[in-house]
């Protein structure tokens, strides 16, 4: 995806920039969805297989 984001580009600095800044939002969206979504004692018991998922 990188490649294609600096490719599509004006400059390779302005699309290495994009790209960071992209990866960056899906970051920090997938780590508020697993602070959210996370539950410690149901994922440990489903790892443990104590309950079917």
């Amino acid at each position: 995806m990188t490649g294609l984001i600096v490719d599509a580009a004006s400059d390779p600095g302005l699309g290495y920039a994009t790209a960071f800044r992209i990866v960056g939002i899906v970051s920090a969206v997938c780590a508020v969805l697993v602070i959210v979504l996370a539950d410690p004692d149901r994922d440990k018991q489903i790892v443990r297989g104590s309950v079917s998922a």
